[in-house]
């Protein structure tokens, strides 16, 4: 959903609530629900909200699917013009360390949520998805841990992940 700076420079909150049925390089099992607000302050568009979903991905040990549900997370996002995000980047030290703000372009006087939904939810998901409590079928897994392992990966077969 994009939200035409217009609409927001006439109130001081602007509410927003709708579903996103398709995103990039995300295998989604339903529809996210969106629901949040947009205020402006000063030269700055601060976007918060919350959404759910389901997402289907593969565990990481024996590569069954798994469903992982994100339920309730929160998002922000802090929107500028084009000149200032220009400047931003431009005052920006090699080595700085981020800090809490990170600004995302406006484009065609409009702000995308739906990136800003995609990017938080990418940061949301587990690194490591695994099957809960344990994988079903270690048949994969099994097939690899015999004796004939190389002795500098064998270490590596004892790793279990805890979500």
């Amino acid at each position: 959903m994009k939200i035409k700076l217009s609409e927001i420079d006439v109130v001081i909150n602007k509410k927003f609530d709708y579903t996103i049925s398709k995103l990039e390089d995300i295998n989604l099992i339903e529809d996210i629900v969106v629901e949040g607000n947009i205020k402006k302050e000063k030269n700055e568009y601060v976007i918060f909200g919350k959404y759910s979903t389901k997402i289907l991905t593969n565990c990481v040990r024996c590569l069954s699917e798994v469903i992982i549900d994100l339920n309730e997370k929160e998002f922000l996002g802090v929107a500028i013009s084009k000149k200032e995000y220009e400047e931003y980047l431009n005052n920006l030290e090699k080595n700085m360390i981020m800090d809490d703000k990170d600004y995302l372009e406006i484009e065609n006087d409009e702000i995308d949520i739906d990136e800003i939904v995609r990017q938080q939810l990418i940061l949301d998901m587990p690194q490591y998805p695994s099957c809960y409590p344990e994988c079903e079928d270690e048949t994969y897994l099994k097939k690899y841990s015999g004796e004939e392992t190389d002795s500098k990966w064998a270490g590596l077969m004892n790793i279990k992940i805890n979500n």
